[in-house]
């Protein structure tokens, strides 16, 4: 920090200022003028003014590229060249590949190390003087700080109907070359991958990012209810969609495990153009209630849980623990207080969250947020070798 008095003409000054690598990404540069009040044309006055200096990031700044192809087919290895330019042997990379639709949830942006090193910084100090006291107030109300809690619901909630992929490579020295491959373990998924980089070398850091498709010549899906309790039935659609194929016909399988079973067609036909989707659907879908078994589709009921590729909660002494308090309303409906619910949040009624003076089975009494992951692993550590199921949702 360095501080100058000058005198200033009324036609203004010119002021150098000396540019310091010390800055690092740039220096703020404050200005306080004020007029004496000895000054028979006016009563004292004062001007405040703040401007940002920033310095070139050229020079600390690496060159990346993702070199990987437009569209790729799903259950596969890929191989993901990152290549960065003037690398001088000791770069080093990392590279993610994530679900597209997570990141647009949260509103994700991709890494950038040069912003965030080398960007503007908000300013760290305060202005404090006595001027304020000595001047007569301007007019005008102060601002007021107005904050919000409990935030808002949009785009919670919601389930992507297929598994999510995100894959993440650590740390990887890049080669002499200035080139670094990676291998990436595509799962069975249709959508689109970001692939997102990160490279650094001494000072120097960069990034980089760019879509992939991943998705099968023609895809079938099976549009389950969200869940099903026993004795329910459901008719299954199957989206069927010709990507890329020429026309002709698709035909799906339809199989089922655990407490799932199909009355009606197993095998279902459409024939399709390239680009066309149709939706068959096939019989009833009863759901009979057989505990401990795999199973596809999800919800519970009483000690009841089906849930997608998972073993079913059985006992009052296993645990569901939610993350947020309204996410346990359908819960509260199939654990037997389906007829209580419109005392919701009432007096004397039921509570707006879990309670465990409510239920045997609410584990764990939650009002908000962010406590779910650590509750369910803390109730697995201290189960003592009994076997408990925790399941953090």
């Amino acid at each position: 920090m360095s501080l100058r008095e000058i005198s200033l003409s009324e036609a203004g000054t010119e002021i150098e200022v000396p540019v310091d690598a010390a800055w690092g990404p740039g220096a703020y540069i404050a200005i306080t003028a004020y007029r004496p009040g000895e000054a028979r044309e006016g009563r004292p006055a004062r001007a405040l003014g703040l401007a940002w200096i920033g310095l070139d990031p050229a020079p600390r700044r690496l060159e990346v590229a993702i070199t990987a192809p437009e569209r790729i087919r799903p259950r596969q290895r890929v191989e993901i060249p990152i290549r960065i330019a003037d690398a001088r042997g000791e770069a080093m990379v990392t590279l993610a590949a994530v679900d597209e639709g997570i990141l647009r949830l949260t509103g994700f942006t991709s890494p950038d190390p040069v912003a965030h090193f080398l960007g503007r910084r908000a300013l760290g100090v305060d202005i404090r003087d006595d001027y304020g006291r000595l001047l007569a107030p301007a007019e005008g109300a102060l601002a007021l700080l107005r904050q919000g809690g409990d935030g808002g619901l949009t785009g919670m909630g919601i389930q992507p109907p297929q598994k999510l992929v995100s894959l993440f490579s650590g740390p990887v020295r890049v080669g002499a070359d200035g080139t670094a491959v990676f291998a990436l373990d595509i799962p069975d998924f249709a959508g689109e991958l970001r692939l997102m980089a990160v490279a650094w070398e001494g000072n120097r850091i960069g990034a980089a990012s760019r879509p992939m498709i991943v998705r099968d010549q023609a895809v079938v899906e099976a549009a389950l209810p969200r869940f099903l309790a026993p004795g329910d039935t459901a008719r299954l659609p199957v989206l069927m969609h010709n990507i890329e194929l020429p026309a002709g016909e698709i035909v799906a399988e339809l199989s089922t495990e655990g407490a799932l079973a199909i009355e009606g067609p197993t095998r279902l036909t459409a024939r399709l153009a390239t680009g066309e989707r149709a939706a068959p659907a096939t019989g009833e879908l009863p759901v009979v209630p057989r505990f401990g078994e795999q199973i596809s589709a999800t919800g519970i009921r009483h000690s009841f849980l089906i849930s997608g590729s998972r073993t079913a909660i059985v006992s009052e002494e296993d645990r569901i623990v939610w993350d947020v308090g309204h996410q346990s309303y359908p819960h509260k409906i199939l654990t037997g207080r389906r007829e209580q619910m419109p005392s919701l949040r009432k007096k004397g009624g039921l509570k707006g969250f879990p309670s465990r003076d409510e239920s045997p089975y609410d584990t764990f009494g939650v009002g908000h947020s962010s406590t779910s992951i650590s509750a369910a692993l803390g109730m697995a550590m201290v189960s003592h070798g009994v076997q408990v199921r925790v399941v953090a949702s």
